[in-house]
């Protein structure tokens, strides 16, 4: 039996999945992975690359790892195009980093916090 924390971050990582299909990208949850990765999403776009790609990490709880979180996005091998973002969520507040620019905002997702 999974412990809590286990499930309460699995079900963040579900809601962000869901976020990023309904603006239509195709997603996919490296369960259990222990990766620099939780989530990585793709779609076409009518962009140079032909294709937006986002590596996803979720962190859920308290602000501990998310320093070391935001370092293993950043060094994951790949083209500088592919966006690499940190989702956290503490308390009731559920907030995207965009690593490329360090911009931050406060994102509402559908299901229970």
């Amino acid at each position: 039996m999974p412990n809590l924390n286990y499930k309460n971050g699995r079900a963040f990582e579900y809601r962000v999945k869901k976020h990023y299909e309904q603006a239509g990208f195709t997603c996919v949850r490296m369960a259990g992975s222990h990766s620099p990765t939780d989530l990585i999403a793709w779609k076409d776009s009518p962009g140079p690359h032909g294709v937006d790609i986002v590596f996803i990490q979720c962190k859920k709880g308290a602000k501990k790892g998310y320093a070391s979180a935001k370092d293993a996005l950043r060094k994951l091998p790949g083209p500088p195009w592919i966006r690499r973002v940190l989702w956290e969520n503490v308390g009731k507040k559920t907030y995207m980093h965009d690593l490329a620019c360090e911009w931050r905002e406060e994102v509402r997702l559908n299901g229970k916090e």
